[in-house]
């Protein structure tokens, strides 16, 4: 099976359309990863020209990203295109694209609950999967009975444990990520238990002496860089994006869409304590594989606990990584794809 997967910008990125292609790869299947996001030269040189003379000029993304699809499907034959992140093509130009290759076109959508515009582009797809659960709800909702739950996963060739011999402790506890007013509220409580931070507006914006005390990085980590503050940090932190909270029945808010971190920190042999996620529980074992705060003191409790029981830490990342290898990585959602796609072809006939 030929396979094309559009994704976003170049760098910098975190690596999951890289990853989705080696999976397929690996599983013996022709795959190429297409970026369609990144703004070309002259399109940077148009922002910086006067209003009158940008109309005439103006680079639109989605024009762009559709003539780079159809230069893609004139160079070779594809049989499934996957659109990773979902809204940049229209119902058009999705049309004009099956009409042209005959192949299957789905999108993989990963940015939690949906904008409520967002369907008016979704009924040429043949599949519609979503990271987050709130989002198949909507989409359910909206007519689109078939959409289905299907999670972000690790590379564990790029993802894993720390393989040299280094004599360098671990740090304690770290938190990667861009500030915000709600993750100072959950940090200052574990700021005195060796807590680490990398991420941007961090110095500029965030006022709480002991968190500025605690950055070391400022800027935003990715790639091999990444790789190496999962590996040298004992328990790491994953405070959610206040978009990805949704109401609750009850009034209360809680948090939708397992992010990478939920599987590539496991993966790198770590523990991983993260804000309350509802779709923690169909992941992994919580308090056996993984662990889950509500609280700013939930997470202040919990982190001291796992600083000072080091055996049960190391129990907790043995089976979580299990866990993890087991049912998380993306070989097995690039199984899921082909899967969906056998079985079309047989209805087909």
């Amino acid at each position: 099976m030929n396979i094309l997967i559009t994704y976003g910008r170049k760098k910098p990125h975190p690596p999951f359309g890289t990853h989705l292609v080696r999976a397929f790869r690996t599983l013996g299947h022709h795959a190429v990863l297409l970026p369609v996001r990144d703004r070309p030269l002259w399109g940077t040189c148009v922002k910086r020209l006067p209003k009158p003379w940008k109309s005439h000029w103006e680079w639109k993304p989605k024009e762009f990203a559709i003539h780079k699809v159809f230069k893609a499907m004139d160079q070779a034959r594809y049989d499934l295109l996957i659109e990773l992140g979902g809204n940049l093509f229209t119902d058009s130009a999705l049309h004009t694209i099956k009409k042209r290759s005959r192949m299957q076109v789905a999108a993989w959508l990963t940015e939690g609950p949906l904008k409520k515009e967002l369907h008016i582009g979704l009924s040429a797809y043949d599949r519609i999967v979503s990271t987050s659960m709130v989002a198949v709800r909507q989409l359910h909702e909206m007519g689109f009975p078939e959409a289905a739950y299907l999670p972000f996963a690790t590379d564990p060739d790029y993802f894993h444990p720390r393989s040299d011999s280094t004599t360098q402790a671990p740090l304690p506890l770290g938190q990667i990520g861009t500030f915000s007013e709600k993750r100072v509220r959950y940090l200052e409580p574990v700021s005195d238990l060796g807590l680490v931070i990398w991420g941007p507006n961090w110095d500029t914006m965030c006022s709480s002496l002991p968190l500025r005390r605690a950055l070391i990085g400022r800027r935003g980590v990715y790639g091999r860089k990444l790789v190496d503050c999962y590996q040298m940090t004992k328990i790491l932190i994953n405070i959610q994006r206040e978009h990805l909270m949704v109401p609750t029945p009850s009034g209360q808010r809680e948090s939708t869409e397992l992010q990478w971190r939920h599987f590539d920190i496991p993966a790198c042999g770590n523990l991983l304590l993260t804000e309350w996620v509802m779709e923690l529980p169909d992941a992994f074992q919580v308090g056996k594989e993984t662990d889950a705060f509500s609280s700013p003191e939930e997470l202040r409790d919990k982190a001291r606990y796992y600083l000072t029981h080091e055996n049960q830490r190391k129990a907790m990342v043995k089976r979580g990584r299990e866990r993890v290898l087991r049912d998380h990585t993306y070989i097995q959602r690039a199984q899921n794809w082909i899967d969906w796609f056998d079985h079309t072809q047989r209805k087909s006939f």
